[in-house]
């Protein structure tokens, strides 16, 4: 070939490359400027702005084909536009970008992972987009998850009881902006059978034991046990380990290994370890058998939640949104004369409410029952009838009336509210071991009320004996309970 018509050639190459990537590079500094306008005209801040593109994609100077060939990736942040880097998931352009700017098919692993959008209405969909724990690969975490590639019947019998009450457990710590393996928790501890009690006298669902229920608050009598209640004991488990969480600087190993062993083994452990210069975290601490195996039989759990084939196991498909709902009865009434108003058998309302473990005595007022979700309505207006068939004589009645009264039903009040004044404040007795936490859970009311009205400090130490006045302002009417399975929190 002639030399010269080579070099030609060569020329001409390269200026088609240059020109190729000039144009490229005023390309996507043109869609910068487009999109930092429609970022100015709408409001939002120029730090929130990610358009996928680095600054070297955005200097002409310092551009070559090598660069513009590689394609941005659209989880670099903007040098000089932004601040700090935030993720490019959260930019409202960073979708329209990936379009522009991003061959289909090269976008980023990041930018791959689902959105809310994404997750799917069944419960599993849920967990995995709310899991937050590392996945570790450590040989204890690899033992537990072998236990469910040998036995995988052992999980259809997990998934069989989780059906009812795992969607609630999501909810409750879904709306606290926990990590969702936390829901997890009643496969560790009771393979989710509420009625399991321990060696060690641990019930319910998250075994809770009797000393760590009393300091929660959680009542025990002859015929309820809070523990096996399970928006009662759920309320106070989690209570529990967001206290622990915090006590360990939001190390979630060591407060999971706390609620296992108390925080006390967790914390002798770690000082072990620092006086032999030794790793304070959870997996290098020599703490008990049952400890040392309890995280990674949580890790296990989500893993087989995350990854269900690589198990042999096809997940059931169980619906996101309860089954179930909890309702707040403010009569004090006959658990069979409750399944009768709600058109259910009693077994079946039994079966939902296992804290209730005599069904000869009568609720307590304020008592919170879970009913099937279609049956809520047929429950709350058979008990708000029998409520306003008499009106109380007096404040002393306000917890406590009967269905006799005047056959003419009066109009019926909207829903939750009272049918005579507020119920009068109420005095408690201090009692051996009592908190102010405690105290206000009994009771159904804040910390910050009981100590406002008392005039001590939340975290005040109550000594035995003392006299509390709790505000009561208890409603007349049995109600949906609370907030607690509304929506998003």
């Amino acid at each position: 070939m002639n030399p010269v018509s080579q070099t030609r050639s060569d020329d001409a190459a390269g200026a088609r490359q240059r020109a190729q990537a000039m144009y490229f590079a005023r390309a996507a500094l043109a869609t910068a400027v487009t999109l930092t306008s429609a970022c100015l005209a709408t409001g939002c801040a120029a730090q929130e702005l990610r358009t996928g593109l680095s600054a070297a994609s955005l200097t002409p100077q310092s551009t070559d084909l090598a660069t513009l060939q590689r394609w941005p990736d659209p989880t670099d942040a903007m040098q000089g536009w932004a601040a700090e880097p935030v993720d490019v998931a959260s930019s409202p352009f960073a979708g329209l970008a990936g379009q522009w700017l991003t061959p289909a098919g090269l976008g980023s692993q990041r930018a791959s992972q689902p959105s809310t959008a994404d997750v799917g209405g069944d419960v599993w969909s849920k967990l995995r987009h709310g899991f937050q724990l590392d996945d570790r690969h450590h040989r204890r975490v690899e033992k537990a998850a072998a236990s469910y590639h040998s036995k995988p019947e052992s999980w259809a019998r997990i998934e069989q009881r989780a059906r009812r009450f795992l969607p609630i457990i999501v909810k409750e710590v879904e709306q606290r902006r926990l990590p969702l393996e936390l829901a997890l928790i009643p496969v560790v501890e009771s393979t989710f059978d509420p009625t399991a009690v321990s060696p060690a006298q641990a019930a319910g669902l998250w075994q809770i034991i009797p000393t760590t229920a009393k300091t929660l608050g959680l009542e025990r009598n002859g015929h309820y046990d809070g523990r096996r209640d399970v928006v009662a004991a759920t309320g106070a488990a989690l209570d529990y380990l967001q206290t622990l969480a915090a006590e360990f600087d939001g190390d979630w190993e060591l407060a999971l290994a706390s609620y296992n062993a108390g925080s006390a083994t967790v914390k002798r452990a770690m000082a072990r370890n620092r006086e032999n210069g030794r790793p304070t975290d959870y997996w290098s601490l020599d703490l008990p058998s049952e400890t040392e195996a309890y995280v990674p039989r949580l890790l296990a759990v989500a893993r087989v939640v995350r990854q269900p084939g690589t198990f042999g196991l096809q997940l059931s498909d169980l619906p996101a949104e309860p089954e179930v709902t909890p309702i707040r009865v403010a009569e004090q009434i006959d658990l069979s004369l409750a399944a009768k108003l709600a058109n259910m058998s009693l077994s079946e309302l039994k079966d939902l409410n296992p804290g209730l473990t005599s069904t000869r005595s009568p609720l307590a007022s304020q008592q919170t029952l879970l009913v099937p979700t279609e049956k809520a309505p047929t429950l709350l207006a058979e008990l708000d009838r029998r409520a306003l068939r008499q009106p109380l004589a007096s404040a002393a009645d306000a917890t406590l009336w009967n269905s006799a009264g005047a056959d003419a039903e009066p109009a019926q009040p909207e829903r939750g509210a009272a049918v005579a004044g507020p119920a009068p404040d109420t005095t408690h007795v201090v009692g051996k071991g009592d908190s102010l936490w405690a105290v206000a859970r009994k009771h159904s009311v804040e910390v910050a009320q009981i100590a406002k009205v008392n005039r001590i400090k939340p975290d005040s130490v109550l000594r035995e004996g003392q006299r509390l006045t709790i505000p009561t302002g208890a409603p007349r009417t049995s109600q949906l309970a609370g907030h607690a399975f509304d929506g998003e929190g």
